[in-house]
């Protein structure tokens, strides 16, 4: 039903059109999320960061992990809150002792933390179920879908550290679903009233093509490009 759903949006979101002009990354808090899959569909490479112009309470981000449970009860999966800053590749198994299973739902949950580790204001979603990856921020738009047995790596993302509206999205070719929308001007980013939060995943949602907050471009730009404005 879930991926029925996804497909739907898309191709709703297919009837919207965005400028491609180029848009600067205003002075704030990032994060960026990248996660690839192997072609057996059984690894999960997610590597997380967010740049270093930070409020000075920020200290890092946390990582939780949920396996076939809700958003809320996601597990503390890092020993020490990740520091502030670009950060390398964390790689984990979607292998539940031993047997991978498509009926089995992977939820990584990234936070923004301080000192304490106490939630501050932003954080990702990445969800993998029935072979259908979603990636979100702050619980409410969906930023990519693909399929992780493709050995693609579905969504390439930095994102303002807040629960507002995005002021732009970067979607980088590579995604089987959104690859026909690259270079054409077509809107591929869908938002909804409510996708994954703290009370539970998947409960009223609600898509539509377009965002609350208006210009939204949505742009390609290469990986190696995005990164370098925040080395």
């Amino acid at each position: 039903m879930r991926n029925v759903l996804v497909l739907i949006c898309i191709l709703s979101a297919s009837f919207a059109t965005a400028s491609l002009a180029q848009v600067d990354p205003p002075a704030t808090t990032y994060c960026w999320l990248q996660a690839t899959g192997d072609p057996a569909g059984t690894q999960l490479t997610l590597e997380v960061g967010i740049n270093d112009t930070l409020d000075p309470e920020v200290s890092g981000f946390d990582i939780y992990r949920s396996i076939n449970g809700t958003c809320a009860e996601a597990v503390r999966i890092t020993d020490e809150p990740l520091p502030r800053g670009l950060v390398g590749v964390h790689e984990f198994y979607l292998v539940d002792e031993g047997a991978a299973s498509s009926a089995t739902e992977y939820i990584y949950r990234v936070e923004v933390v301080d000192q304490d580790r106490n939630f501050l204001d932003g954080w990702l979603e990445f969800d993998y179920f029935e072979g259908i990856a979603f990636a979100t921020f702050g619980g409410t738009p969906l930023l990519g879908v693909g399929t992780i047995e493709d050995g693609l790596t579905f969504a390439r993302d930095f994102i303002p550290c807040e629960p507002t509206c995005f002021n732009h999205i970067f979607i980088e070719p590579g995604n089987p679903l959104i690859e026909p929308y690259v270079d054409t001007g077509i809107t591929v980013a869908i938002y909804g009233t409510t996708w994954c939060n703290f009370e539970g995943c998947f409960a009223n949602v609600s898509f539509v093509a377009q965002a609350a907050c208006e210009p939204v471009p949505t742009r390609t730009e290469s990986w190696s490009s995005l990164k370098a404005k925040f080395d």
